[in-house]
């Protein structure tokens, strides 16, 4: 957010790990609002919130018509 006669107002904050994955957002005061975690595919495995509320993710492999994978 910006006005032209004051400074920039920070809303949110993104961090990345060394792979370029979002691992987490936080606001504008600092607090973690969001978590994330990757398998060695890069695939997401796990979303959370602070308070310990979380989704996990398994990832598998599928072979479809004519061997295209999905």
């Amino acid at each position: 957010q910006h006005f032209p006669d004051t400074a920039p107002l920070l809303l949110r904050r993104y961090n990345y790990d060394e792979a370029g994955h979002l691992n987490g957002v936080h606001d504008s005061t600092g607090h973690l609002l969001r978590e994330f975690a990757y398998d060695e595919n890069n695939c997401m495995t796990l979303h959370r919130q602070p308070g310990g509320e979380g989704y996990y993710y398994q990832w598998g492999w599928y072979e479809g018509p004519d061997d295209a994978g999905w």
